[in-house]
């Protein structure tokens, strides 16, 4: 749950320069523990009006008391300035900052600036000399125009400009399908849509206006690149390329990239997520799409997989529940529930060796229920991040894993278990669908059976389209409104699963020119 918790303190406790707050979180009561994310934290105290560092910014008001400002001109100075080239500007409103030029410099022991301040309060900076910033590189920008209607896709590569390449090659691939697909550079949608500045809103603020005004609106968003918590690279690991949205789950802060493609309180825009780090991984995936649709067919199989029961679920049941919803020639001929095995004297070693034969005789598709983690189906590792390498299936199944963190790929530094099944070459998985965070198995079986439902019920022969149906018949049934937002598609958002997959296409209306008389 969030807290705000504010304190009073005396300001005299402050050091010049470096200061250090320090969280001290002991256990609760009868030894349980518990976490704590500090989001963000302000310290409001006193301070002179004097430059640190050739530089300062500060707040100011039109009624500053007599103490501050010249009692009758309401004049405020800032001193302590080494230079008298000083420069001020009223930055109220961060992305439109304005030049101060009623000023007065002077010099009284130290250079320093006057000047009156606006009605209200504002934001200020003032600098000189050295602490006046210079870009750290300037470069021509190619003008995009994302704002024109009459843009056309309905498949979007979103990419940044260092795997450019290779989202043209995904592009192009999409295009041999039948699809209008359309390369965006992100540094575009910065440009466009959030005044320059890096932030994943802008992404979400993009596709919004793309699907409401462009000619042929997206159905599908691919995202090419890992990303990260760290979204400044503050970490210096570099595989933030495409920044994650991160939301607040009643179990902590995940990826959530499902909020992209949701407007109107609707999941409108099927969004998939390609965690390669540089173009010759996206070559390899392009390969692999290639090599998924070569071998499309209707006898495809779909592996049914579940964990132990326990306090958590009967997910052996909960696994045999979805069987009503599969055609009966769809499913693999033995089921890989843990339950089960054991029940009969085998070990994980036994249902380890059942996994790998099925993959390795080709499955369409993988339904597991139960526990999981970063690195792993089952705590006992019914398929491990470990085993990811040494797996050559030449059917690369699609993967609903409806568990925990199977595909965290937001932790900055760490391939999670689906990063590593969607990137493996000759093998793996061509998609896994499964949260980032944590997921309650109640719920997780309401969200799989609707998956099941759209693919085998309604028809949907798209992984996205289906996931995207699957979304919503999940919010019209009253399910836990924040879990649905983890659930994460790694793989390519247009992925076909069944033979006669069809591709819709949204259409806005063309905007109407109203001439004037005389044109």
């Amino acid at each position: 749950m969030d807290k705000t918790l504010s304190v009073e303190f005396d300001a005299g406790l402050l050091l010049e320069g470096g200061n250090t707050l320090t969280l001290i979180h002991g256990p609760r009561n009868g030894g349980e523990t518990s976490f704590v994310y500090l989001n963000a934290f302000d310290v409001s105290y006193p301070h002179s009006y004097v430059a640190v560092a050739d530089g300062l910014a500060f707040m100011a008001a039109g009624e500053l008391s007599s103490e501050k400002l010249n009692a009758e001109a309401k004049v405020l100075t800032v001193s302590g300035f080494s230079s008298a080239d000083i420069k001020l500007l009223d930055i109220s409103s961060p992305l439109r900052p304005k030049w101060i030029e009623d000023t007065t410099i002077d010099s009284a022991g130290s250079q320093r600036i006057s000047f009156v301040p606006g009605e209200g309060s504002g934001s200020y900076l003032a600098v000189a000399g050295a602490a006046i910033k210079t870009p750290a590189w300037v470069r021509k920008d190619t003008v995009s125009r994302l704002r024109k209607p009459r843009n056309r896709a309905d498949y979007v590569v979103i990419a940044p400009v260092e795997l450019a390449d290779g989202a043209r090659a995904l592009a192009d691939y999409q295009a041999g399908k039948g699809l209008h697909a359309k390369v965006v550079l992100l540094e575009d949608i910065y440009d466009e849509f959030n005044g320059g500045i890096e932030d994943p809103s802008a992404i979400q603020r993009f596709l919004s206006y793309a699907w409401n005004n462009w000619r042929l609106a997206p159905r599908y968003a691919a995202l090419v690149g890992d990303g990260s918590y760290d979204h400044r690279d503050l970490l210096g690991l570099g595989d933030s390329l495409v920044p994650a949205w991160m939301t607040a789950t009643p179990n902590g802060l995940f990826a959530a990239d499902n909020l992209y493609g949701r407007f109107a309180n609707e999941q409108k825009i099927a969004i998939g997520r390609i965690p390669v780090h540089d173009n010759a991984g996206m070559y390899s995936y392009v390969d692999k799409l290639t090599a998924w649709q070569a071998g499309l067919g209707a006898s495809g199989k779909v592996q049914l997989m579940a964990d132990n029961d326990d306090v958590a679920g009967a997910f052996t049941d909960d696994s045999n529940g979805l069987k009503s919803l599969i055609p009966g020639g769809k499913l693999a001929a033995d089921d890989i529930y843990l339950k089960d095995i054991f029940a009969d004297g085998g070990d994980i070693n036994t249902a380890r060796t059942a996994l790998l034969s099925a993959l390795n005789a080709g499955r369409d598709n993988v339904n597991y229920l139960g526990h999981g983690g970063m690195d792993r189906f089952t705590a006992e590792g019914l398929l491990t991040t470990a085993d990811v390498s040494g797996l050559t299936n030449a059917r690369t199944p699609f993967v609903n894993a409806l568990s925990c963190v199977i595909n965290r790929f937001a932790v900055a530094g760490y391939d999670s278990l689906g990063e590593e099944l969607v990137l493996r070459n000759g093998g793996g998985a061509i998609a896994v669908w499964s949260p980032t965070g944590l997921s309650q198995n109640p719920s997780a079986v309401l969200l799989n059976r609707a998956l099941y439902e759209s693919i085998y019920t309604d028809g949907k022969k798209v992984f996205g389209d289906a996931i995207v149906a699957a979304l919503n018949k999940y919010a019209a049934r009253g399910g836990v409104e924040w879990m649905p937002k983890v659930y994460t598609l790694l793989g390519d958002p247009a992925l076909p699963i069944l033979p006669g997959a069809h591709y819709a296409h949204k259409r806005n209306a063309r905007p109407v020119r109203v001439r004037k008389s005389g044109e």
